[in-house]
């Protein structure tokens, strides 16, 4: 079993990894019901998160949508 610090050493470094195999994907745009399922949340939970800026979301006509890029990137740093 490794360490906590040996984890979090191999989570950094492997962060810019991540980070740049998410840039090159495809930015598909995702509905607050996607989101609950990809982050396995409740949808009242994402819409609580929107609520209080916790989570990049764009709103249009009245309907949130999400950047999976972003959304990605705010499941990892979290």
């Amino acid at each position: 079993m490794r360490s906590k610090a040996e984890i979090d050493q191999l989570a950094k470094s492997l962060k810019p990894v991540v980070e740049a195999a998410v840039s090159q994907c495809s930015d598909d745009a995702l509905t607050v019901r996607d989101v609950a399922k990809m982050l396995n949340v409740s949808t009242w939970a994402i819409y609580t998160r929107c609520r209080e800026h916790q989570i990049p979301f764009t709103k249009k006509h009245g309907r949130l949508y999400f950047s999976k890029n972003a959304i990605t990137k705010y499941y990892l740093s979290n």
